[in-house]
């Protein structure tokens, strides 16, 4: 499954017009398109459009016309007032159109709008790419289906085309995530997915994988303790890069929990099981975050660390009443075998103390409350630091991804106190599971060499990880908080 980006890997970024061999010309107007339409005409050698293919055309929102000249379409969409762009509309357009399109074999040109806004690329770019994956590659006629056609970014403005060049890597990157989300568990194993980030990683990044039998030297019991139904051996994966750092620079260390599936196990899923495959997201987005940094090349020093396992039903599978004592120290009683995922990122962040991290951050999908709560609007944030709480929450409303602090009370800690054990894995109450998993997490957060708790970030993506039915999306994974931490985390 090298390099497996659907059907767009055939693309190019250009900043002359072209017109040969282009099926399709795509351009967006405004409400105020006269001056548009002049450029345009000027492009193709043309006088002027007749007046009458824009009778019904407003240059507002959804609004759409084509055109032909000789051989060629030309698709006009509108997007409102050119001041008052609406970044969430202009992206939605862009995943809309480029859905529409993933089945063409047709040559595209894309006339991006000229604006030196960063973002105003990104929504377009990540928009269309994103909008243009589908996952089907496991079809018996796929192979029937691919597609040979080129896909252009075209703009007049050189100094926006590193622009371009970021989001189209970027947006390939959270592409080949999705495909590792995709995969159904037989065909992702722990072995396998380890093979494929071996074989797509670029060399500048770093990959240790610690086995079975040295997790169990290292004491990463609860990590253990949740594989034990599987007739897989477990991992963790670490993955290092670095650049332009000094040997006293503290790293960034992401944890993304690795379930490749997850019945519950003796506490098992009460309902359909089908998007279980879906419970080792957190990880691929790790890996996500570490190849877009590799690949931007950005300045600092990332280390991810994700966990695989399996959690199933078997003769050694751990049983509610459990007691498991955590690399920490802590032991830790089993209250509930279907709260695994935090068993396993407890471990990995006491772990972490071995990097010295100045940031800790972890990712999972953790708990049925969070895409409860927000219908799967929303992706959920805790930690110590709440200043960073918030400009990750600021930073993701530029890529649309929605997150939402939610308290620590010290009523929460004490909802999750053993009677057996020095913590349970799952509250007494049965109530604010979303909150309960931080607080649970809270326990784990390693100390500095000051004896201070090392900055910490929890977010909990439950829900955010898959999207059905959606005009935006083909159906399938769907890679939350991978652009807004890469933004975050660039030159922290």
């Amino acid at each position: 499954m090298k390099n497996i980006y659907h059907n767009f890997s055939n693309y190019k970024i250009i900043n002359k017009h072209i017109s040969k061999n282009i099926d399709l010309h795509i351009f967006l107007l405004c409400k105020n398109y006269q001056k548009d339409l002049q450029n345009i005409s000027k492009l193709f050698h043309i006088s002027k459009f007749p007046k009458k293919i824009f009778d019904d055309f407003h240059g507002e929102k959804g609004d759409m016309i084509t055109h032909y000249l000789d051989q060629t379409k030309l698709l006009f969409i509108g997007y409102g007032k050119n001041k008052n762009c609406d970044p969430q509309s202009l992206y939605e357009i862009f995943l809309q159109l480029g859905k529409s399109l993933s089945n063409t074999n047709q040559n595209i040109l894309i006339h991006l709008l000229n604006d030196d806004d960063e973002y105003i690329i990104h929504h377009q770019i990540s928009g269309f790419i994103t909008g243009y994956y589908k996952f089907d590659f496991l079809k018996s006629n796929h192979k029937t289906k691919i597609l040979k056609n080129s896909i252009y970014f075209y703009t007049p403005k050189r100094k926006v085309i590193p622009y371009i060049e970021k989001y189209t890597q970027l947006s390939l990157i959270q592409n080949e995530v999705r495909n590792y989300m995709n995969l159904p568990s037989n065909l992702l194993r722990i072995k396998d997915y380890i093979s494929f980030m071996k074989q797509n990683l670029p060399k500048n990044v770093s990959i240790q994988v610690i086995s079975k039998k040295m997790l169990q030297k290292l004491g990463m019991n609860l990590l253990l303790a949740v594989n034990q139904g599987s007739n897989q051996d477990c991992a963790l994966v670490v993955l290092t890069y670095k650049k332009n750092v000094k040997k006293s620079d503290q790293p960034i260390c992401f944890i993304g929990k690795g379930v490749m599936f997850d019945s519950g196990g003796y506490d098992i899923k009460i309902r359909s099981m089908l998007d279980m495959k879906y419970d080792m997201s957190s990880s691929a987005i790790v890996y996500g975050i570490i190849k877009s940094h590799a690949t931007l090349q950005s300045n600092g020093h990332y280390i991810g660390l994700l966990p695989l396992v399996e959690n199933m039903i078997g003769k050694d599978a751990i049983r509610p009443s459990d007691v498991i004592i955590s690399h920490s120290g802590k032991s830790v009683e089993i209250t509930n075998t279907d709260a695994e995922g935090r068993l396993v990122i407890a471990d990995c962040m006491s772990y972490s103390k071995k990097f010295n991290p100045k940031l800790l951050i972890d990712i999972g999908t953790l708990a049925g409350d969070t895409a409860h709560m927000f219908a799967n609007k929303s992706s959920v944030i805790m930690g110590n630091h709440y200043k960073y709480n918030k400009e990750i929450i600021e930073i993701g409303k530029k890529y649309h991804e929605k997150i939402w602090e939610l308290p620590m009370w010290e009523e929460y800690l004490e909802d999750i106190e053993s009677d057996v054990a020095d913590v349970r894995n799952s509250g007494k109450s049965n109530m604010a599971g979303s909150i309960i998993v931080g607080a649970f997490l809270s326990h784990f957060v390693p100390k500095d060499k000051k004896g201070e708790e090392i900055q910490w970030v929890h977010l909990d993506i439950a829900g955010m990880e898959v999207v059905k039915g959606s005009s935006l999306y083909h159906n399938g994974g769907k890679v939350e908080t991978l652009k807004t931490l890469c933004e975050f985390t660039k030159d922290l």
